[in-house]
C-alpha cells in the first residue's frame, strides 16, 4: 500500500496564496508557490528534502511570486 499525505503550507490571505504540498514519502511535490511561500514553508515544520517539482496553476505572481523566495 502506498501512503501519501497532503499539507497546507499557505492559505489565501492578504499577503499570500494557497501552497499546498503532497508527499509520497520518497517525494514531494508542491502546488502554487506565491509571494510569501518561502516563509511559510520556514515556519512549518516540512523540509524542502525530496521536493521533485513545482506545478504551477496559473502563470503569474499570484502563483509563482514565491519561487524565488522559496
Amino acid at each position: 500500500m502506498h501512503a501519501w499525505n497532503v499539507s497546507v503550507l499557505s492559505e489565501a490571505t492578504s499577503d499570500t496564496e494557497p501552497t499546498l504540498l503532497v508527499d509520497f514519502g520518497v517525494a514531494k511535490y508542491v502546488f502554487n508557490a506565491g509571494d510569501g511561500t518561502g516563509r511559510a514553508w520556514l515556519g512549518s515544520h516540512h523540509s524542502f528534502r525530496k521536493t521533485k517539482a513545482l506545478f504551477a496553476t496559473a502563470a503569474g505572481t499570484q502563483r509563482c511570486g514565491g519561487v524565488s523566495g522559496a
